[in-house]
């Protein structure tokens, strides 16, 4: 049995999310400056992360 617990706390300025460069600079968020990124939580971040896995082996044929 295995136990995982993650906690993330990403910033992001700019997803990087565009197939193109130019996508990700024209749509990117800004406030005042286009320079100056609007940094927010991460698309991607999962605050709380918590994963359980477990298993067994059985023979059903004796070899």
């Amino acid at each position: 049995m295995n136990i995982h617990y993650t906690h993330q706390n990403v910033v992001d300025g700019n997803t990087g999310t565009s197939s193109q460069a130019a996508s990700n600079y024209k749509y990117n968020v800004y406030s005042e400056s286009r320079n100056i990124d609007a940094l927010d939580a991460g698309n991607y971040e999962i605050e709380h992360s918590l994963k359980v896995a477990s298993g067994y082996t059985k023979e059903f044929f004796i070899g």
